[in-house]
């Protein structure tokens, strides 16, 4: 206990207005979102692209680190602060609940390391980075399943047939499937391209969705991302 009390009261001895100390902090900083980006490509569940949003978790910490470290000692910056984050928007906004999490606790880091707080901020992201693990091994079976996105593109039919197409598409796949979730949907000049996030019933409906594609459109071309790993099947 009296080690602990040391290592964690030598980080928070270090000043934070030094040069050492804030290239202690945005270290650390890196070390944990790194972790934590990591955990989330592992782990996650949702349906987005985890690894361009991944990529996104220690350029957030950094930000929120040097950001609070520069407006902490200064009520006036506080306040320009303030004013400044009024205007910014964002053009795509963020759907699943499990992405805006990870993110703010992107921004929690930084923001803890950024206030001087690393010891509380380190001893909080072994808690969280522990229970991730742990609730992932404790899953129901099902999760296990894999979690695919289908990117399909089919052969060439008239414009007033593509929706039917499409539907023709999602009707085979549904008994297949537990879930089917449409991303993306495209109208080419004589095509019909869309993506499809997909859970499979089990391991050998893969191969039966590749049958049932092929007798829907001989000329269709698809491809079968893992998105947990972001490869190709």
């Amino acid at each position: 206990m009296g080690s602990i009390n040391q290592f964690t009261g030598l980080l928070y001895n270090i000043p934070t207005e030094s040069v050492f100390g804030f290239l202690i902090n945005a270290i650390v900083a890196i070390l944990l979102s790194g972790v934590l980006a990591r955990l989330y490509l592992i782990y996650g569940k949702t349906y987005s692209d985890r690894h361009l949003l991944a990529r996104t978790f220690v350029i957030l910490s950094l930000t929120t680190m040097l950001v609070i470290t520069v407006v902490k000692s200064s009520l006036a910056l506080s306040l320009g602060l303030i004013g400044a984050l009024s205007i910014v928007r964002f053009r795509t906004p963020i759907k699943e609940p499990e992405d805006l999490v990870y993110l703010f606790y992107s921004l929690a880091i930084g923001i803890g390391v950024g206030a001087g707080r690393k010891d509380f901020t380190i001893i909080m992201s072994i808690i969280v980075f522990s229970f991730i693990i742990i609730r992932a091994k404790y899953r129901d079976k099902d999760d296990s399943l894999p979690n695919l996105t289908l990117i399909l593109e089919t052969g060439s039919i008239p414009h007033n047939e593509r929706k039917i197409q499409l539907d023709r598409i999602i009707s085979s796949l549904a008994p297949l499937c537990t879930l089917i979730n449409i991303s993306r949907v495209e109208m080419l000049d004589d095509k019909l391209e869309a993506a499809l996030n997909i859970e499979l019933n089990n391991i050998s409906s893969l191969n039966q969705i590749i049958d049932e594609l092929t007798k829907i459109d001989k000329g269709i071309n698809f491809r079968i991302l893992d998105n947990a790993s972001g490869k190709l099947l």
